[in-house]
């Protein structure tokens, strides 16, 4: 389940994914919020857009969350691009993205944060398995949740460094002196 057309690096992270589960031969369909776009198929990847009404703040999501969950098969693997998008949730999902935890902070007693906490919960108690983009999801995991530490498997989002700094590009051309080291 895909958002948006957004790219970054759980995205890339996910594609990756798929290009590996359709390696052992499993089909993938990635299903998208309808943003008009005509794209059905990336690199092999089907995409079907879930046409969503135009509702106010979170509704707007959550209608998303009913759509996706309505037309996801019985048998299906399901990966979640992230918590927000299994709230609510009446079915499963077996794995989900998971990027920092800004929600939990201190006097997490508001709504917002309350309510991520109860679907954190319920997803690792069903056994769902959580992509992190980083180490603060797993810290969290083994102080609130000792049971699921293996559950949580953190991989820090990056850059591709095939996509943007190819191995053909020589320093000097881009005005970076070789004798240099640089960061």
């Amino acid at each position: 389940v895909e958002p948006d057309e957004m790219i970054g690096g759980a995205e890339i992270n996910l594609y990756q994914t798929a290009q590996l589960l359709m390696d052992i031969g499993h089909d993938v369909t990635v299903l998208q919020q309808d943003t008009g776009n005509d794209i059905k198929q990336y690199d092999g990847i089907d995409i079907e857009y879930l046409s969503v009404p135009d509702l106010p703040g979170r509704a707007k999501q959550v209608a998303l969350n009913l759509a996706w969950q309505r037309n996801v098969p019985d048998d299906a693997i399901i990966h979640a691009h992230s918590m927000d998008y299994t709230i609510p949730l009446f079915g499963r999902v077996d794995s989900v993205n998971q990027q920092g935890l800004t929600w939990d902070v201190p006097d997490g007693g508001a709504l917002t944060t309350r309510i991520k906490r109860h679907y954190v919960k319920r997803i690792l108690e069903s056994g769902a398995f959580v992509r992190a983009s980083d180490n603060s999801f797993l810290t969290y995991t083994q102080s609130e949740h000792t049971t699921a530490r293996n559950q949580v498997f953190p991989v820090p989002n990056g850059v591709d460094t095939d996509r943007f700094a190819p191995a053909d590009c020589p320093p000097e051309s881009l005005g970076i002196d070789p004798g240099r080291s640089s960061l």
